[in-house]
């Protein structure tokens, strides 16, 4: 199978992970039989397709025959379509890796907005702005402009304490007994509370927030459409592409995008960079927040990034072949030096571009550890219509590391600081500034 193929995203686990910040749209009817029906051929679908495509033939030495035997007998008896999706990830979870899943027909259609034959109703939306949970507190990092959130006055260092009257704290306590035993609890409570600043769209959110001061006031904010480019790609849920290019003060070029989709609109935004960054003292590219994507895009981004030829970004291997990441090294390429930003939320191909650039020694990683998710899969839909993401290769970096469980570890540890971003200032992108100059500096020596 082609490179470009691979799907490594985390649309599962931020489906899997939005329940513990919102709550169920409305009290689920029993299924009918012919539902019941379809849940347990899902099972099956689920059970039989992991057992032949996983990329370990001994399933990472789980007992997948006495799963089956465990979970089936479940599912014949769940009640509600709810408790089949629980009951199915409860057996994939089994497994202990990340990109298996089963994402929910809720999930696609809490997105997309109403299903094929539905009464419409809006989709989903959000306010404007970006959480990361910081020392227990669930904290503005970023504001988009001309939001809503940034039409009320909110700013990064802003702490969320309500949503709609729902206690954030409480929600925090539930992922940390939820995580308790999970050694990537700090990535899994950060993706899943993204989720508390998302809603239907045209309705209005209520926000009880403390300010840089620490004065508590309740703000109302309309929900809108997700900003960005939609992407629509094979059995995922719909997405959305954001982009931000811009020269900073210290004339060093910067660029953050929010997923690996969409390439035909995605990486020529990219090469323009590149060429428009080529007489700038470094560049930064900003993976903060970024789930993933398509693994081949990159290949495709390092190309314009690389000077010698037959480097590899890594390694895939599936139960049938071993596919190389080769550098081929494109004209117009951007040599100076390279800053990657990193955090608890980034993951899979930004995990192979952050980790394999690092490994040969082409860029400097700055910020915190990323997720430790990187499983190139694919989704299909069940016979329920909900979705199952399996992956189906591993990845080790280009210097042998395998980065699932492991994430990517920074050469510079930034932590979350909200002193910092109360006072407009971003800790990572100062870091990989001062680096730069440090580049340049030691050329006019």
């Amino acid at each position: 199978m082609h490179a470009t193929r691979f799907i490594t995203t985390l649309a599962t686990l931020i489906a899997l992970t939005a329940c513990a910040a919102r709550p169920a749209r409305h009290v689920e009817p029993p299924m009918t039989q012919d539902q019941r029906d379809l849940a347990v051929q899902s099972f099956d679908v689920m059970w039989t397709t992991i057992r032949d495509r996983h990329f370990d033939p001994k399933l990472n030495g789980v007992d997948w025959e006495a799963v089956r035997t465990e979970f089936r007998p479940l599912v014949e008896a769940a009640t509600t379509h709810a408790e089949t999706v629980a009951l199915m990830n409860k057996a994939i979870h089994r497994l202990g890796q990340s990109h298996f899943g089963i994402i929910s027909k809720d999930t696609y259609e809490d997105v997309a907005g109403s299903a094929p034959g539905e009464k419409s109703r809006g989709a989903q939306g959000e306010v404007g702005l970006d959480t990361r949970v910081i020392d227990n507190e669930l904290v503005v990092i970023r504001v988009d402009p001309g939001s809503p959130a940034d039409r009320a006055g909110i700013r990064p260092g802003w702490t969320i304490l309500e949503q709609d009257g729902r206690s954030i704290k409480e929600a925090l306590q539930r992922l940390d007994k939820q995580y308790a035993q999970n050694p990537k609890r700090d990535s899994l409570r950060s993706l899943a509370m993204r989720h508390a600043v998302t809603g239907t769209v045209g309705e209005t959110m209520k926000l009880r927030v403390a300010d840089g001061k620490g004065r508590r006031r309740t703000i109302p904010l309309e929900i809108v459409p997700m900003s960005g480019d939609p992407v629509v790609f094979g059995h995922l849920p719909p997405m959305h592409l954001e982009r931000d290019a811009r020269r900073l003060d210290s004339g060093a070029g910067y660029m953050r995008f929010s997923v690996f989709f969409d390439p035909a609109t995605l990486m020529p935004w990219f090469r323009e960079h590149i060429a428009e960054y080529a007489d700038a003292p470094g560049i930064i590219i900003d993976l903060r927040g970024n789930p993933g994507g398509i693994g081949g895009m990159a290949i495709g981004m390092g190309n314009m990034l690389v000077s010698e030829p037959n480097q590899k970004l890594g390694t895939l291997t599936t139960r049938e072949t071993t596919l190389n990441f080769v550098f081929t090294p494109q004209a117009g390429r951007y040599t100076g030096p390279l800053a990657i930003l990193v955090d608890e939320t980034s993951a899979s191909t930004s995990e192979f571009m952050a980790g394999g650039l690092q490994a040969i020694g082409r860029a400097r990683v700055f910020g915190l550890s990323t997720a430790g998710m990187a499983l190139p899969s694919l989704v299909i839909r069940l016979p329920s219509g909900d979705g199952l993401q399996y992956a189906t290769a591993n990845y080790v970096s280009a210097d042998g590391k395998a980065l699932e469980g492991a994430g990517v570890q920074p050469d510079e540890l930034i932590p979350h600081d909200k002193a910092s971003l109360l006072a407009g200032r971003d800790t990572m992108i100062d870091a990989a500034e001062a680096w730069i100059r440090s580049k340049s500096n030691k050329k006019t020596d």
